[in-house]
């Protein structure tokens, strides 16, 4: 949101201030009363999702674990009514506000890293095989994503797409790449998924994304996840500017109980049929 919107988060507080259902959630720490504790931060919960996501804390000075950790408590119990199960946060890994959102009950799950493109002169022929994603790539799409995604971080943040946006790469019929694209007036920011078997595709993708349309000069950001970090290579060498490597962070609001009620099981067939291994050699099915 900073880098393609820019610093828009006072005005998100004072929207959720007259609408509250837009699901922007910020509240003040006084730090115990003590006039060099106070914290401010920022949630937002986009409605139907099942995850809010920590938009902002200030100042960095005042963010130690003792003083986050009632703020962030009180932000945790303002959202668990819209029915929000996990909290997010993205942190530069050599904050020391890692170890204060340890503290206050985060774990990593994933890092990442932002990836700045090198402006280029614009090509015609960029797109070549890639086209805007349809509503009908969303069954592909959410095959690529499952077959590239580490489980855990599926679990965290589940595709839930009705509607793709971004570009999509198909090799003889199978969608290879995919890269979700979000304008906004200071930037535009792109996630690839992109099979690592695929060079041309890769390739390309860099290319395309140096000439995306309506870019209109606005710098391009890339964020490369971990499990595709074989791409930042590829970056280095078209001299895109990195950025430090974020730890992604998730604090659970629910917790695990074990059922206590029994479930009953249809009995058994009282004498099943057996087979001998010769019977099932001679069987043309089981």
């Amino acid at each position: 949101m900073f880098l393609t919107r820019g610093p828009l988060q006072t005005l998100g507080a004072v929207l959720a201030a007259v609408v509250p259902s837009v699901g922007i959630f910020t509240a003040v720490s006084d730090g115990q009363n003590q006039s060099d504790g106070v914290i401010l931060g920022q949630i937002i919960h986009h409605s139907g999702e099942t995850f809010a996501y920590v938009s902002f804390l200030a100042p960095a000075s005042n963010l130690t674990p003792e003083l986050l950790s009632p703020l962030m408590e009180y932000l945790a119990g303002q959202i668990v009514g819209r029915g929000v199960l996990r909290i997010l946060a993205e942190v530069d890994e050599r904050s020391p506000v890692v170890d204060a959102f340890r503290y206050c009950g985060f774990v990593v799950y994933t890092r990442q890293r932002i990836w700045l493109l090198a402006e280029s002169e614009p090509k015609q022929d960029a797109m070549q095989a890639w086209r805007t994603a349809r509503s009908q790539d969303l069954f592909a799409i959410r095959l690529l994503y499952a077959n590239l995604v580490p489980g855990l971080v599926q679990q965290i943040e589940p595709i839930t797409l009705d509607e793709p946006h971004g570009l999509v790469y198909f090799k003889d019929g199978e969608l290879m790449a995919y890269v979700e694209i979000k304008y906004g007036l200071r930037g535009i920011w792109a996630r690839p998924y992109v099979h690592p078997d695929v060079e041309e595709a890769t390739q390309g993708l860099v290319t395309l994304l140096m000439n995306l349309p309506s870019r209109h000069a606005r710098p391009v950001y890339v964020c490369v996840s971990a499990y595709q970090s074989w791409m930042d290579s590829l970056l280095e060498d078209l001299n895109a500017q990195k950025s430090p490597r974020q730890v992604l962070m998730v604090k659970h609001l629910t917790v695990k109980k074990k059922l206590e009620r029994a479930l009953s099981v249809p009995g058994l067939e009282a004498h099943p049929e057996t087979f001998a291994f010769s019977d099932l050699e001679n069987s043309k099915t089981l």
